[in-house]
C-alpha cells in the first residue's frame, strides 16, 4: 500500500490555523486591529474607520453666554454708580 493524503494542515494532525492573514484588518466595537504575525494587534483605540466618533464639546455659547450677561450687568452697575 501506499500513504494518500486525505486532508493537507489538518487539525487532527495537530495543525493550528491562523488566527488572521497578514497585513488584514478588523473592527472590535471601536478600536481597530490589524493582523501581525498571525494574531490581532490593536492599532488604534476608538478609530474613526471603526465608526467611532469623539462627544462634541461644550459648546461655547453655554460657557459665553453667562459670562456676557454678567459682564453687562457689572458695566450697567458701574456706569449707572458713576453718574449718580
Amino acid at each position: 500500500g501506499q500513504w494518500q493524503l486525505i486532508e493537507k494542515n489538518s487539525q487532527q494532525c495537530g495543525y493550528v490555523p491562523p488566527q488572521c492573514n497578514e497585513g488584514d484588518k478588523k473592527c472590535i466595537n471601536h478600536d481597530l486591529y490589524e493582523c501581525v504575525n498571525n494574531q490581532w494587534k490593536l492599532i488604534e483605540k476608538n478609530s474613526s474607520q471603526c465608526g467611532y466618533q469623539p462627544f462634541p464639546s461644550t459648546p461655547t455659547k453655554n460657557i459665553l453666554f453667562p459670562a456676557i450677561t454678567i459682564g453687562i450687568i457689572l458695566i450697567g452697575a458701574i456706569v449707572y454708580k458713576k453718574y449718580l
